[in-house]
């Protein structure tokens, strides 16, 4: 048998505009669980479990970590967190992790978050722009494939190569190996 503890490994409430809101941190399975099912299968999850720990699961949020005491967390995040970027041959990379509490993931989709590509492509420029001079926008794509989702609670490295000229920009985001999407986007016709 289940408990609240297969799925939360730890949790806090806090005032969130007056009103009373839950910090769930998943376990590995709760993250699992989370990415299967999104949020709807999650809250069905700890229901029966939740009320025994004063938890009230239809004001809960799941994060990638707890909020210090007292502290509430910037809502809504729009993007990771990016660390600082590393130099990969003739472009940067970063590594990073999609946290569960994008807003994004509050309707897409409430039974399997999933980021969406132009999203993908969005984080790509505006860090391109940011660490590389890319300062055109996109104009043209001439290449642009998502072949595996991107979820949250899993980490990722996204590579960046911006032309010399400064008017290509083309990218690479994998998990591990697999290569879930990539891109090419131009401020001037190829």
């Amino acid at each position: 048998m289940s408990d609240l503890h297969d799925y939360v490994a730890g949790w806090t409430c806090a005032l969130d505009d007056g009103r009373r809101s839950w910090y769930l941190l998943p376990t590995a399975a709760g993250g699992q669980l989370f990415r299967s099912q999104g949020w709807l299968g999650f809250q069905a999850a700890i229901a029966p479990y939740a009320p025994d720990a004063g938890i009230e699961p239809g004001r809960g949020r799941v994060v990638s970590s707890l909020p210090a005491a007292g502290a509430r967390p910037a809502w809504p995040r729009l993007r990771p967190e990016f660390p600082a970027p590393q130099v990969d041959g003739d472009g940067i990379a970063f590594a990073f992790s999609v946290p569960y509490e994008l807003a994004i993931f509050g309707g897409h989709f409430a039974t399997a978050p999933i980021v969406p590509g132009a999203m993908l492509a969005g984080w790509a420029s505006e860090l391109a722009r940011e660490h590389c001079g890319w300062a055109h926008g996109c104009r043209f794509v001439t290449l642009l494939k998502f072949r595996h989702i991107v979820q949250p609670g899993l980490s990722y490295r996204l590579r960046l190569t911006v032309s010399a000229a400064g008017t290509a920009l083309e990218f690479d985001l994998r998990r591990e190996a697999t290569l879930c999407a990539q891109g090419a986007l131009r401020s001037a016709p190829p």
